[in-house]
């Protein structure tokens, strides 16, 4: 026997709760209040519906309906909340963000932002200082939406139109994994969900636009090892969370993952999985179980892939370990230390003269390190890519162009004070993102620095390629740096780390 199976749920859940990780009972109650604010703002918005459209029919009856970690209870602390306004055939997406804004406004939501362009148009806000995230659907076929709605049935997607089957594609598969979760295993499965995502969080693997995998992911991932050892009779957390680690340290990823049979087209009936481009030349092919069936992990490079392998085994290797719990626990759970993995580390930077440039190119700029490392991974002398999963951003006030031009070229804003020759003032403010990646360099073949000019020029020219009118202040660099250089950007000290 395993000495992490040792571990009881109950002590699993406790390490939980003792390090702040999940909610406690205030932040549970914090919670509630909220969907209690955001179901009080629904009833609001349904009755402005009716007195806009001039509805005679009686009431307009809409659900708010929570998915994703939170819809599972597997969410960890400060997660966000998910939420999907699921309306009948008289409201539409035109009225839901011409109407919902300002009620939330007047229900104390804070930071409200209309997404409107964008594969699930969203309705971003802060409610009670948590982030919510609402999406809308609209079902055609129905007058009013029942409370207990079997989202599903895949009749109801016949009339969406794209953006109303993305905003489905979440709350349909959460209703599936329900389906799939024994009701006795429903706490072991939260837990080990919980346990998972935190995990990912410190070893830096929980990211989908980077080339990991987020938390949809990470879910089918824990769904496919439950149902393998769901009838075992000794299911726990240790158990479920050490067959988790040995399955993935273990898969050959040339098999994709499911949790059907079949792959399910509009009308139930199989799909072959050749014929669905979305796995052409996947990486690491995650099929999602609802129609339309997509790649959840479409972000994974030949190089995160071996992060992902190795974190797997490492995993598989701690919980096999003849350990005291404590240890196993803490030793899993230790944060990534990349400096110490990495001497040498690519950084790319984006600069711009407004934080709304930055902000936007924060945000599409995560999209477009994977095909970088797609671009550079197959240098012979680079073994392995390890891109950290979240940007660092700094903010500089600069006197004149030149300083501005010297953290362009990668100095940090002392070097380029102390190598500024002009003496002119013309001060402005420069918000920076960098996004970092250990590089793994083969010590036989590679005795020079790290050379990847062209490559650095190609992807320049992807990036100016997808500039718009409103990137005129907008600037990209991309720089080798060594262990001390990286520190700095990532304000860790040094000490210790070399």
């Amino acid at each position: 026997m395993i000495s992490s199976q040792s571990i009881k749920d109950d002590e699993w859940l406790s390490y939980l709760r003792r390090n702040d990780i999940i909610d406690n009972q205030t932040d549970m109650d914090r919670r509630k209040k909220i969907c209690n604010i955001l179901n009080t703002a629904l009833r609001v918005f349904e009755e402005s519906v009716s007195r806009k459209i001039m509805y005679m029919k009686g009431t307009i009856d809409c659900i708010l309906m929570p998915f994703g970690s939170y819809g599972l209870a597997a969410h960890l602390k400060n997660a966000d909340i998910d939420m999907v306004l699921i309306s009948p055939k008289p409201v539409t997406r035109a009225l839901f963000f011409e109407l919902l804004p300002g009620i939330l406004r007047d229900h104390k939501a804070r930071d409200i932002e209309c997404v409107k362009r964008a594969n699930v148009p969203i309705i971003k806000c802060t409610v009670n200082s948590i982030p919510v995230d609402i999406s809308f659907v609209q079902i055609k076929e129905k007058e009013s939406i029942e409370k207990d709605i079997d989202l599903l049935e895949n009749r109801l997607l016949k009339s969406m139109d794209q953006y109303c089957v993305a905003s489905m594609d979440g709350p349909r598969v959460q209703q599936f994994i329900r389906k799939q979760v024994d009701r006795k295993h429903i706490k072991v499965f939260q837990t080990s969900l919980r346990y998972i995502k935190y995990w990912a969080t410190q070893r830096g693997l929980y990211s989908k636009p980077i080339g990991y995998l987020n938390g949809g992911a990470w879910t089918i991932l824990l769904v496919r090892v439950y149902l393998n050892e769901k009838n075992q009779p000794d299911m726990s957390v240790s158990s479920l969370l050490y067959h988790f680690f040995k399955t993935w340290a273990e898969w050959s990823w040339d098999k994709p993952v499911k949790l059907t049979n079949i792959i399910p087209d509009i009308n139930d009936r199989p799909c072959p999985y050749d014929s669905i481009i979305d796995f052409n030349n996947a990486i690491m092919p995650i099929v999602s179980p609802c129609y339309p069936v997509s790649n959840a992990a479409p972000y994974v490079t030949k190089s995160t892939l071996k992060v992902l392998t190795r974190e797997f085994l490492r995993g598989y290797q701690i919980l096999s370990a003849n350990k005291q719990p404590e240890q196993i626990v803490v030793k899993l759970f230790k944060k990534v230390n990349y400096l110490a993995k990495y001497n040498t580390f690519i950084c790319v930077m984006t600069s711009a003269k407004t934080s709304n440039s930055n902000d936007i190119w924060t945000r599409k700029m995560a999209t477009y390190i994977p095909q970088f490392i797609q671009i550079i991974q197959n240098k012979q002398y680079i073994n392995l890519i390890q891109p950290l999963s979240n940007p660092i951003k700094k903010t500089y006030s600069y006197r004149n162009e030149e300083e501005l031009q010297m953290l362009h070229c990668g100095l940090s804003m002392e070097e380029a004070r102390q190598q500024c020759l002009s003496s002119g003032v013309f001060p402005g403010v420069a918000y920076i993102t960098y996004y970092m990646m250990g590089i793994a360099l083969d010590k036989i073949d590679h005795k020079e620095s790290l050379d990847i000019s062209d490559d650095v020029t190609t992807f320049i020219q992807l990036l100016n390629s997808k500039r718009n009118r409103n990137d005129g202040d907008v600037h990209w660099s991309i720089h080798s740096l060594n262990k001390r250089q990286a520190a700095a950007v990532m304000d860790i000290p040094i000490e210790g780390n070399d």
